[in-house]
């Protein structure tokens, strides 16, 4: 067993109770390896080793459900682990990833990482993607597949266009694509708005012809207010900082509680 970066008291403590274990948060204990013991844990569901020292993992607990590995110095991960269900990424030093195919993954983390290329992604049931903070430019049509996304992060990137497919994405409720390069919203895409919280803002080379935004209904479903390049129309500008100030229920917002919920309860 590799105990050495943890005090004598956290040590004792994990080999009394090593076999029993579902949840082990390791974060912060400046490791540059995962210990030993974790792989002696048969009960292991979680485990959190963000805010370490770690700059490569070649092996995980094969049991594992939910992987967190924020802010480390991560620089290729191999989504090898068939099991994961969760598995966060965010603040590492990734710059591409390998192939994603386990139709177990439910949520995936990429964000403020250095990726340059949209991931390839052949995950059936993935409800949840960010790739928040990122150097990405293309998204590709195959993002259209993922039709049970819930929620998606694609803000801080360098994106200029959203695949002509993106209103397939029925499932969608929640997506961020703010503080990119975008020039044009998909034609598909003025069909879901109706249902969907869409954060476009900062986006100040964006044209989209005002009777396109009107039909968003802003008010009742929760977009966020694009750039002002969008909004010519000054009436338009100040009716919408208006409404947008009101207290607004949603009419999602409870089906997606429940689902985290159920989510929160299986630990993805």
């Amino acid at each position: 067993m590799n105990l050495d970066n943890l005090d004598p008291e956290t040590v004792s403590i994990i080999k009394k109770e090593i076999h029993g274990m579902t949840y082990l948060n390791l974060g912060g204990y400046k490791l540059d390896k995962i210990p030993d013991f974790v792989f002696d844990m048969d009960n292991l569901g979680y485990l959190d080793l963000s805010y370490n020292n770690l700059s490569e993992i070649n092996e995980i607990p094969s049991d594992l459900i939910y992987l967190s590995i924020r802010y480390n110095n991560i620089k290729y991960y191999d989504f090898a682990n068939k099991g994961l269900k969760r598995i966060i990424l965010e603040g590492n030093r990734i710059n591409e990833v390998p192939l994603i195919n386990s139709d177990n993954l439910l949520a995936i983390n990429l964000s403020f990482n250095k990726l340059e290329q949209f991931p390839e992604l052949k995950t059936k049931n993935l409800i949840l993607l960010n790739l928040h903070g990122n150097r990405i430019f293309h998204v590709p049509d195959d993002l259209c597949r993922l039709s049970n996304l819930v929620k998606l992060y694609l803000g801080f990137n360098k994106i200029e266009r959203l695949p002509d497919c993106f209103g397939e994405l029925q499932d969608l409720k929640f997506f961020s694509i703010q503080s990119n390069n975008l020039l044009e919203i998909p034609a598909s895409t003025f069909k879901i708005f109706r249902r969907i919280h869409f954060d476009f803002s900062n986006n100040y080379e964006l044209r989209t012809p005002l009777n396109d935004i009107n039909s968003m209904s802003l008010v009742n479903y929760g977009v966020e207010a694009p750039s002002i390049n969008v909004y010519s129309d000054p009436k338009l500008r100040e009716n919408t900082r208006k409404r947008s100030s009101d207290n607004v229920e949603f009419p999602w917002e409870k089906e997606i509680a429940i689902k985290e919920e159920l989510y929160r309860r299986i630990m993805i």
